[in-house]
């Protein structure tokens, strides 16, 4: 099951690292599921990121968990869902 986990928390790490690298973030907060899993999980997650960035300069990049834990995404989706109807066609 750790290697599982750990496998995840890798491919993970890799994808936050290459988005970590476009925008050049101030911080990196990750919710819900893998991310919000404390113990080796996040810090298998956390290794993969930091170990995944090109500008080594960037390795301390702070990686935190969602205030809200595995919860975030449900209170994102019902705050989503209780907005304002958007008057551009894109959303």
């Amino acid at each position: 099951a750790l290697a599982v986990v750990g496998h995840a928390a890798g491919r993970l790490g890799g994808a936050l690292a290459l988005l970590a690298g476009v925008p050049d973030p101030a911080g990196i907060g990750v919710g819900s599921g893998l991310g919000s899993a404390p113990g080796p999980c996040f810090d298998a997650l956390v290794a993969a990121t930091r170990g995944g960035l090109w500008d080594a300069g960037a390795r301390p990049l702070p990686i935190l968990r969602a205030a809200l834990g595995a919860g975030a995404g449900l209170v994102g989706a019902g705050l989503y869902a209780g907005r304002q109807p958007s008057t551009d066609s894109r959303m």
